[in-house]
């Protein structure tokens, strides 16, 4: 895929000062990275930058953003070099030009070169013409095919995302290519592994990891290309370099465990973020996981982990432990993953009873999300999904619907973590036999890679045990509650048409009746499309109960997580307040309903301050038809109304209305309440009808868009009534709206 398909946009970055990098096995970067940054300022390229990962012991960063994300980094293998830039723009005539950037790529060419002053060239994809000012003799050449003799270059050019077919790149080449370099030859390669997934080959389920050249030949060397970019349209300042490299994160991390240090919350999240970000691409060496694993026995008891004993700031080396530990894991093969101790807490354990299961699932590819299996994947055992080998890189696998990762640390929702931050594992299907081992274990689910097709595969599943799964027209009651409901693992699932419901099996024993429960959730769902006016989604939304939400008691999102003790609300089994009539049939729940309401929001009618206003239309809407209960009876207008009349009569101050959602959201109940919901029906459907062109592109066009809509819907002009309220709309679109009748709301 051809860069030119980017919009470019110019991209300022600074570089790196030089630093020490005292016992390790490094080949003396710091004196690389000072040779080649030296009186250097800064550079600037256009174009959306890749990254890379590295991780190899001669491997280093060169770049980095201002995240610490390593844009160009090197290698030394053999007596040779290789360096690989994370965009062909590097290069290019125009940047070669400017003062920074000539002298920085004039000294990669030099020290890929092994410091030779002539520099002979060769590239099957570069045309090359430029000169750099302090090499004074450079020849390049360019043919369609590598020459059988490599050694007589000095330096070769691979560009992977311009030419990255496996064809041009067979094995032959691939290991006379790493000869050349073994032998002190020097390559610079490009690549962009982003376009690679989002444009290229990767929209097919095709694996950047195992499938794209680039990184089938980078592996050898200790970097590949990521399917990351990096930002565009701030200045990028080099800060962090080298310093991320996972060989020195393991040093790190291990001192502060072994001397049980304590660090402050920012330097933990710093170190929790960079170690998350090596999750699957941190190649597997047993001597670390061996390691990791023998601190995370030596904590103990801290290693139970719940709402009684949350893991804090403080737990620093074993919240580094438990953190590392999963990273490691993600890489190892599936026989070297064992269960963790705090597993047995949460998500929990299987029950003596659990009955491993041999089942195979028909999967619908036309769907998209995750699609229910009904089994469960025990915690440190193998489990293996067979399919036929016309449908590799289609199919991901989930181990556990408790998705949310709770990294890092905040002063708000996550000042400490009542479980493991993230026990949730994915793979995708790219054998005819893939073998997962989860250290947690979870409820497995099915989840299509790419387009949807009008097919069902077969997925054959081995090493599972059954857990409760009730789906509506298919389980008998009489099964369920005699049999399946008692299926001896820790979390199984209520389907219904529109929504499937994550319960802990505790929860799940206790519902007689889980046909009258999921009809109650589907006709509220039901609801949604039709104020919304979108056709039907083709995936069932999803609830799932967890202990430790990561925003609040309950998110939107796939899934929606609800905060564990709602759960016998959610199920109807509980009131909603002691003592009084308000279970889930006779009492809509405000927090299930504004959730599944985030869901259905769209940026075109969602301005600064509406996030939590606009979402309640679809409350109330929903809750009128499952309980009654009109607008102008809710609380929310009770409340509401009072408090307009005195923000108007204190002159109407726009930034309080948008920070204030219970006085925001009382101005589109007055909308209501004169036009009914039909009116917004009418006018969600007119969104539906723009052109990308016509699709508002910030906050002003948002709020001006909204008042013509919605006047062209009533035939009214609402210009006087947004103004009265303090909104700002521009004086095109009050023009646009005077030829209705003015409409202002009694009592204002």
């Amino acid at each position: 895929m051809k860069a030119k398909m980017i919009i470019f946009i110019a991209a300022l970055i600074t570089l790196i000062p030089f630093f020490s990098l005292a016992q390790n096995n490094f080949t003396r970067p710091d004196t690389i990275i000072g040779s080649l940054t030296r009186g250097i300022q800064g550079l600037r390229i256009d174009g959306t930058p890749g990254l890379l990962t590295v991780y190899g012991e001669e491997a280093f960063t060169i770049l980095t953003d201002d995240k610490g994300r390593s844009l160009i980094a090197a290698a030394t293998y053999g007596k040779g070099r290789i360096v690989a830039m994370t965009h062909g723009d590097w290069i290019a005539e125009k940047h070669i030009a400017t003062s920074d950037n000539n002298p920085f790529i004039g000294n990669i060419f030099t020290w890929a070169a092994s410091d030779k002053k002539k520099i002979k060239v060769f590239s099957r994809e570069v045309n090359f013409k430029y000169k750099f000012h302090h090499i004074p003799h450079l020849q390049f050449d360019k043919a369609d095919q590598f020459p059988a003799n490599l050694s007589q270059y000095d330096l070769i050019l691979i560009d992977f995302t311009a030419n990255g077919r496996p064809e041009a790149f067979d094995g032959s080449t691939r290991e006379a290519l790493k000869k050349y370099v073994a032998d002190g030859g020097g390559i610079i390669c490009f690549a962009l592994g982003w376009v690679y997934m989002s444009y290229g080959e990767g929209k097919t389920g095709k694996s950047l990891a195992k499938d794209f050249i680039g990184n089938i030949f980078l592996n050898d060397f200790g970097l590949v290309f990521n399917e990351e970019f990096t930002g565009n349209q701030f200045q990028l300042s080099q800060s962090v370099g080298n310093k991320n490299h996972p060989l020195l994160l393991v040093e790190k991390v291990s001192e502060i465990i072994e001397k049980r240090k304590k660090i402050s919350v920012h330097d933990l999240n710093n170190l929790l973020t960079t170690i998350q970000s090596y999750k699957g691409r941190f190649p597997f060496q047993d001597k670390i996981l061996q390691r990791f694993e023998k601190y995370y026995d030596s904590f103990a008891g801290r290693r139970w982990i719940s709402v009684n004993h949350p893991l804090t700031s403080a737990d620093a080396p074993f919240v580094l432990t438990l953190t590392m530990l999963n990273m490691l894991y993600q890489s190892a093969p599936e026989s070297r993953v064992s269960k963790l101790k705090d597993a047995d807490v949460f998500p929990g354990d299987i029950g003596s009873m659990a009955d491993e299961a041999e089942k195979s699932i028909q999967f619908d590819l036309s769907g998209i999300r995750w699609q229910s299996t009904g089994l469960y994947a025990p915690a440190g055992r193998i489990v293996s999904f067979t399919i036929d080998k016309s449908i590799r890189n289609a199919v991901r696998i989930r181990i556990g619907a408790h998705s949310d990762i709770l990294i890092p640390f905040d002063d708000k929702y996550r000042k400490e973590f009542k479980r493991s931050p993230d026990i949730s594992q994915t793979k995708i299907l790219d054998a005819a036999q893939t073998f997962i081992t989860s250290p947690y274990g979870g409820l497995i689910y099915l989840e299509k890679i790419g387009k949807p097709e009008n097919r069902v595969i077969d997925v054959r599943i081995n090493g599972a045990v059954q857990a409760p799964h009730f789906q509506l027209g298919k389980t008998r009651m009489k099964d369920w509650q005699e049999n399946i409901r008692y299926y001896d693992t820790p979390w199984g699932e209520l389907e219904g048409e529109r929504l499937i419901i994550t319960f802990s099996s505790d929860i799940l024993r206790r519902i007689d009746n889980p046909e009258k429960l999921m009809r109650y959730w589907d006709k509220a769902l039901s609801f949604y499309a039709e104020l919304q006016q979108e056709p039907p989604i083709n995936y069932k939304e999803r609830f799932v109960h967890d202990v430790h939400p990561k925003i609040g008691w309950l998110h939107a999102g796939y899934p929606i997580v609800i905060n564990r003790q709602v759960s016998e609300y959610t199920a109807g089994l509980v009131p909603l307040d002691k003592g009084k009539d308000n279970d889930i049939y006779h009492a809509a729940s405000w927090g299930h309903l504004h959730e599944l309401g985030h869901n259905c929001q769209r940026p075109e009618w969602t301005f600064d301050g509406t996030t939590e206003v606009t979402v309640n239309l679809f409350t109330l809407y929903v809750t009128e038809k499952m309980d009654g209960t009109t607008p102008v009876e809710n609380q929310w207008h009770k409340d509401g109304w009072p408090k307009l009349k005195k923000y108007i009569a204190n002159g109407s101050p726009f930034e309080e209305w948008k920070k204030d959602p219970q006085l925001a959201l009382e101005t589109y109940i007055l909308l209501q309440k004169d036009f009914g919901w039909d009116a917004f029906k009418k006018t969600f459907a007119a969104y539906q009808k723009l052109t990308p062109a016509e699709k508002p592109k910030n906050d002003q066009e948002k709020r001006d868009l909204w008042v013509i809509m919605f006047s062209n819907t009533v035939q009214r002009n609402l210009g006087p009534y947004y103004r009265k309220i303090g909104m700002p709309v521009s004086m095109n679109a009050l023009n646009q709206v005077r030829k209705y009748p003015v409409w202002m709301p009694a009592g204002l």
